[in-house]
């Protein structure tokens, strides 16, 4: 049997959440949250159901829930990081399995945009305060002193699914500066950027996607049928993602454009893996085979967040506390 081994590099995301971590255990953890007063009550139900399967995949109880006036209340027992916990309910789990780009065919482009930037008079925004990874001629590439080129030793272009290296405060300014239409047209019509968060702290990789239609992922949410972890014989554990019938030809197809390119995944448009070893299940399962430090929780936070769709609404956690036995 053919399998599709992604190895996965993750970074898990909590939308403004500054609470240290902490783990939850020796009772009964209670979570307070509320949902916009404008939510109407047939999301509210979906993402109730979705936040209940959540918990239960996760914790392997179903929790218990309490509605006291606009407020909800779950209750589960068992033990769960507090960070795990508020990615449970703060990810929205939109799930993409995407082709890539080649540096090597959009370097002709970002050349460009560096020409067009210096006619758009924006060079001044690309050299105030100039903290680079790298010194280019400021005039005649203003892009690259803050999205640098990867490089071998040698000096020549590192081939691969990236466009560049950033430094995370310069993220914004790369952004808002390539979406301007004068210069996203330079760009082929389906190219989506997303950046990867560097193994480095504080680096960012810009990642050229390739879209399906209408900035859509080939694999998304929708083509999943179920989401289990299982264990290798050298006691490795890897995720299965197994497609509902009917979407094998298009994971056979986005594989085989990709010989030359990379498969990136991503969740809620935040990259967690970058591979290039593809082979396609006969019966539509993709194996995720997690290395580089992954930790358990982290594969159970994906199996327990993938496997019951995306999440309709984001909750407002209010409290979450250990009620003691």
């Amino acid at each position: 049997m053919k399998t599709l081994i992604l190895f996965l590099f993750v970074l898990l995301f909590i939308p403004n959440c500054k609470t240290e971590r902490k783990y939850l255990n020796q009772g009964t953890i209670k979570i307070i949250f509320t949902f916009d007063n404008k939510s109407n009550k047939l999301d509210i139900n979906k993402s109730m159901n979705c936040l209940s399967s959540r918990l239960e995949k996760y914790c392997g109880l179903k929790p218990s829930l309490l509605k006291v006036k606009g407020f909800f209340q779950f209750s589960v027992s068992g033990s769960i990081d507090s960070m795990t916990l508020k990615n449970l309910f703060l990810l929205k789990g939109t799930f993409g399995l995407w082709d890539t780009y080649d540096y090597t065919d959009i370097i002709q482009m970002l050349d460009k945009a560096n020409s067009l930037i210096g006619r758009l008079n924006l060079v001044k925004r690309f050299t105030d305060n100039n903290d680079s990874l790298y010194s280019f001629d400021q005039k005649r590439y203003p892009l690259y002193n803050k999205l640098v080129p990867l490089l071998k030793t040698n000096g020549t272009l590192r081939e691969g699914p990236h466009a560049g290296l950033a430094l995370m405060q310069d993220t914004a300014l790369i952004d808002s500066v390539l979406k301007l239409p004068s210069i996203k047209n330079l760009f082929y019509k389906d190219l989506l950027f997303l950046w990867y968060a560097y193994p480095t702290v504080g680096y960012y990789l810009l990642i050229p996607l390739k879209t399906y239609s209408k900035i859509k992922a080939p694999i998304d949410n929708g083509m999943i049928n179920s989401v289990s972890i299982k264990k290798e014989a050298d006691g490795k554990d890897l995720l299965y993602i197994k497609l509902k019938n009917g979407y094998f030809n298009r994971l056979d197809t986005l594989t085989m454009f990709s010989l030359r390119r990379y498969l990136v995944s991503t969740i809620d448009n935040h990259v967690f893996s970058i591979d290039k070893q593809m082979y396609v299940s006969e019966n539509g399962e993709i194996f995720l085979h997690c290395i580089q430090g992954i930790t358990q929780e982290q594969l159970k936070l994906l199996e327990s967040i993938l496997s019951f769709g995306e999440l309709q609404l984001i909750p407002k956690i209010r409290s979450i506390y250990v009620e003691k036995y």
